[in-house]
């Protein structure tokens, strides 16, 4: 059955921060439809082609054909509606024209191969509704356009190009040390420069790795989330909202990934929990203890208790009964002394320190 382009980007538009940080990408791309024009080639090909596990030679060239009239289209487009438009087609009529994996393996390929050299070309307004439709290529295929699309100047189309590989990460994992070694190089690589905290969560999110996962790239996912915590967390402080929603999701991985730590490094993650939960509770204070910026603060801080009271089997809700106070002004400083008054003596025990004040942001990101 084809799936609808325009109801899969309304998810991703639903699910994902994009909608707060890259405003003007939501604008481009509201509205992203993949209906064709009566010039755009058709795909039709035999049933035996189609339900073959190789989709045969001979059936190659009306896939070519599409897919570069529709990039030739996007390149040449005179507006927004049109970039959407043949975007779009790449996957109504295009790589869901058929539910087969011989079909959709060849697409895929080829689409990877001819989307690389046009979209390095495109300026952001061109590029950005290519690169979701991108991204909706599940393929490990697809791998080389991820790759380019992660090193994008365009925040929003490195946005993509990470959610593209997450749901193809187990694909590139079972391919082989080589692709998944690839993968997470680069994905590291990218941690040291990324400034978008918006595109920070969706590489976050890729540090969770799917289950069962190799206990090499649970390693990685640790060092990687040691080397940026601090800078993030500077940035929470800063009153960097979108960081403070990404580094939600750096707790949830933070969470996954403890059951493969022992000794010292259990100590540190429980600093690393204290240090972000008094980060979020000094934003919320800075913005007033109310307001858009202080409620996704106070959530953070709430999901940093939380995880604290799992990990260490203390039950106790200081910062939540804190953030419950009736007045402002008593919320603005109960939260913080929370965290030193309550919960660092009990802490204390295994090795966790009170917070130091964060020095202001640096790499990854100061923010955009």
């Amino acid at each position: 059955m084809t799936k609808n382009v325009a109801a899969m980007n309304s998810r991703h538009l639903a699910t994902g921060p994009i909608a707060y940080c890259l405003m003007p990408i939501a604008f481009f791309l509201a509205g992203f439809s993949g209906v064709a024009n009566a010039q755009t080639p058709q795909i039709n090909l035999p049933d035996a082609a189609v339900q073959a596990d190789v989709l045969p030679p001979a059936s190659i060239p009306q896939i070519t054909d599409r897919i570069k009239f529709c990039l030739d289209a996007v390149v040449n487009a005179k507006d927004i509606t049109e970039v959407k438009r043949f975007s779009g087609s790449l996957i109504d009529g295009g790589y869901n024209r058929y539910d087969s994996n011989g079909y959709h393996a060849a697409f895929a390929a080829e689409l990877a191969k001819m989307s690389v050299p046009v979209l390095a070309k495109l300026d952001e307004i061109h590029a950005v509704p290519l690169a979701l439709s991108l991204s909706m290529v599940p393929e490990t295929s697809m791998q080389p356009c991820l790759e380019a699309m992660v090193v994008n100047p365009s925040p929003a189309v490195r946005y993509f190009g990470w959610k593209g590989f997450l749901p193809v990460r187990a694909k590139v994992i079972a391919a082989g040390k080589g692709p998944t070694n690839k993968m997470i190089d680069l994905l590291a690589k990218q941690f040291t420069t990324e400034n978008s905290s918006v595109v920070l969560g969706v590489m976050l999110e890729m540090l969770d790795w799917p289950a069962p996962a190799d206990p090499q790239l649970q390693k990685k996912s640790w060092e990687i989330l040691q080397q940026v915590w601090q800078s993030m967390g500077a940035r929470v402080a800063d009153r960097d909202q979108e960081m403070s929603r990404s580094c939600r999701t750096a707790v949830i991985t933070l969470d996954h990934l403890w059951p493969t730590l022992t000794g010292k490094d259990q100590t540190k993650a429980l600093q690393m929990l204290v240090d972000l939960m008094f980060y979020a509770a000094k934003a919320y204070g800075d913005a007033g203890a109310e307001g858009l910026v202080a409620e996704i603060n106070a959530q953070l801080a709430r999901d940093c208790e939380t995880l604290l009271a799992k990990l260490t089997g203390i039950q106790k809700k200081s910062v939540a009964d804190a953030l419950a106070a009736k007045e402002v002004k008593e919320r603005k400083t109960a939260v913080p002394l929370a965290i030193l008054e309550s919960w660092i003596p009990d802490l204390k025990s295994k090795g966790v320190v009170a917070p130091k004040i964060p020095t202001p942001p640096a790499a990854p990101g100061t923010p955009e």
